[in-house]
C-alpha cells in the first residue's frame, strides 16, 4: 500500500533501439526511420490510479520495416522494457523474464511506410510502484 495520498513519478523511458527494433530482410527501412515515442497524460498520480504510459512505434521511412516484437509492447511487456524511476531511485521490474529461441517471422509485425503502431501500458502490472 502507498503511504502517502499523492505520489509523483519522474519517469524516464531508456528503450534501446538497437535491442527494441530489428530491421531486417531485403528493402527494409534503415533503423533511423523508425521512431518510438511514449507519453503519459498525467506526471502525479493518486495512489489508486494507473500508471498508463503509450507506446507509439512509428515508421517514418520510405520502406516497409518489421519489428522484433519481444522489445516492445506489441503484445505485452515480456522484459524490463522501461527505466522507471521515482525520486531518482531505480523501480524494480516484476515481471517476466522469457528465455527464447531463435526469433522466427512470426516474431515481428511489420510496419508500412507511414504506418504506426501503439499501445497503451499499466506500468503497474511491470513495475513495482507500491511504495510511496
Amino acid at each position: 500500500m502507498l503511504k502517502s495520498k499523492y505520489f509523483t513519478f519522474v519517469l524516464v523511458f531508456v528503450l534501446v533501439l538497437a535491442t527494441l527494433v530489428s530491421v531486417t530482410g531485403a528493402g527494409a527501412a534503415p533503423k533511423s526511420d523508425l521512431f518510438v515515442s511514449i507519453s503519459v497524460d498525467k506526471d502525479s498520480f493518486l495512489a489508486s490510479d494507473a500508471v498508463m504510459v503509450n507506446v507509439t512505434i512509428s515508421n517514418n521511412g520510405k520502406n516497409s520495416a518489421k519489428v522484433l516484437k519481444w522489445y516492445t509492447a506489441v503484445d505485452e511487456v515480456e522484459e524490463a522494457i522501461f527505466n522507471v524511476t521515482r525520486d531518482g531511485a531505480a523501480v524494480d521490474y516484476v515481471g517476466a523474464h522469457y528465455k527464447r529461441p531463435a526469433p522466427t517471422g512470426q516474431d515481428y509485425i511489420s510496419l508500412k511506410s507511414g504506418e504506426s503502431f501503439t499501445r497503451s501500458v499499466d506500468l503497474g502490472l511491470y513495475y513495482d510502484l507500491s511504495a510511496s
